[in-house]
C-alpha cells in the first residue's frame, strides 16, 4: 500500500512539475559547483564538490548531474553526483581509477577518462557501479566524445598525439583498439550530430582536424587558430563553436563548409562551452577572469555575464524541474 501511495505521489508531482533552465559551472580553484540562472545571469547557489572539479555532465531524464573530482596535488578518484532538485551530493568512489576527466552522459551511463590510470571507464547509474573499463595505454587520455548509441568512444591523448577509438561491444584485443595519429597536443574533441565527423583541436599546433569516423582518417585540416581548446556543435548540428584562449576569442564556424562565420574577442581565457536547448545562446567559462559570459550565437555579441568562483572550467546548461 505504501509503495502505491508513493507511486501516485510521484506521478502527480510529474504532472505539476515545471521546467527551469539552469547553468552549472565548476570552480576548480575553490572546489565548488555554482548554479546560475542563465536568463538573468544571477547566481542561485554554490555547493561543495570534491577536490579539483574539472568536468561535468547531466542526465536530464533523472535530473542528475555528475562531476569529475580530478584532484590538485594528489590525484582524485571520485565522482560527485547531485540531484538537480535538492543538490544533495552522493560521492562515488572510483577506486584505482585516478584523475577522472572528460565526462559524457549517454543513456544511463556516465563515461569518463582516468588520466593517471591511462583508461576510459563507464559508470552505470542504475547499478551504481563501474561496469566497463578499457585501457588506452596513452599519456593523458583527457577529453571524450561518445557515439549517439553509446557504443563507440573517442578520446584525445594529449601527450601521445593520438586519438584512441574503442568499440565497447568488442573484446579488449589490440585489433579492436584503434589509434589515429594527429597533430601535437590534441585536447578538444566533438562529434557531429550524425556521428560521421570527429573534430579535434590541438593546443600546440593550433590546428583542427576533421576525421571520418568510418575510415578513421583525417579528411580536412583547418588552420587559423592558436589554442582551440574546446569544440561544441550547436543543437541542430549546422554550426560549431570553438573557444581559443590563445587568440582570446570565441569562433563560430559553418559545420558543412568548415569556414569561419564570425569571431568574438573574449579576454579572460575562454575554456568551457555549453549551449542552450534552442541553440540561441552559448555560455563560456573564462577561467582567469573568474566569470561566465552569455553570447548570442546569431550576432556573436555578449548579452550578459556572471561572476564565478576561482578558475571556472567545466560548464553545462540543463533544463531542470522545479
Amino acid at each position: 500500500m505504501m509503495k502505491l501511495v508513493i507511486t501516485i505521489f510521484l506521478l502527480g508531482a510529474s504532472f505539476i512539475a515545471q521546467t527551469q533552465p539552469q547553468l552549472l559551472v565548476l570552480n576548480k580553484g575553490e572546489n565548488t559547483l555554482q548554479v546560475i540562472d542563465p536568463e538573468t545571469m544571477k547566481e542561485i547557489k554554490r555547493i561543495a564538490t570534491g577536490e579539483g572539479p574539472h568536468e561535468i555532465c547531466a542526465d536530464t531524464d533523472q535530473q542528475m548531474v555528475y562531476v569529475a573530482n580530478y584532484g590538485h596535488q594528489q590525484p582524485g578518484n571520485s565522482l560527485s553526483a547531485y540531484s538537480l532538485i535538492t543538490f544533495n551530493e552522493l560521492r562515488i568512489d572510483l577506486g584505482a581509477l585516478k584523475r577522472p576527466h572528460g565526462l559524457v552522459y549517454r543513456s544511463g551511463k556516465v563515461f569518463g577518462t582516468a588520466e593517471f590510470s591511462r583508461a576510459v571507464f563507464r559508470y552505470d547509474v542504475v547499478s551504481g557501479k563501474v561496469d566497463w573499463i578499457q585501457g588506452t595505454g596513452k599519456s593523458i587520455s583527457h577529453m571524450l566524445a561518445i557515439s549517439t548509441n553509446g557504443k563507440r568512444v573517442f578520446t584525445t591523448d594529449i601527450l601521445s598525439n593520438t586519438i584512441t577509438v574503442l568499440d565497447i561491444d568488442m573484446p579488449p584485443l589490440p585489433q579492436y583498439i584503434h589509434s589515429i595519429t594527429v597533430d601535437t597536443k590534441p585536447e578538444a574533441i566533438a562529434l557531429s550530430a550524425d556521428d560521421n565527423e570527429l573534430w579535434v583541436g590541438h593546443n600546440d599546433s593550433g590546428s583542427i582536424v576533421v576525421i571520418d569516423t568510418k575510415t578513421l582518417t583525417i579528411q580536412r585540416r583547418l588552420e587559423g587558430f592558436k589554442v582551440p581548446i574546446r569544440i561544441h556543435f550547436t543543437p541542430n548540428g549546422d554550426k560549431v563553436l570553438v573557444s581559443d584562449p590563445g587568440a582570446s576569442a570565441l569562433i563560430l564556424l559553418n559545420a558543412k563548409s568548415k569556414s569561419i562565420i564570425n569571431k568574438l574577442t573574449i579576454a579572460g581565457v575562454p575554456v568551457g562551452i555549453t549551449i542552450d536547448k534552442t541553440g540561441k545562446y552559448a555560455y563560456i567559462a573564462l577561467t582567469q577572469a573568474n566569470k561566465v559570459v552569455k553570447v548570442n550565437i546569431e550576432t556573436m555579441q555578449e548579452e550578459g555575464q556572471c561572476a564565478t568562483g576561482l578558475n571556472p572550467d567545466g560548464i553545462v546548461w540543463v533544463l531542470g524541474k522545479v
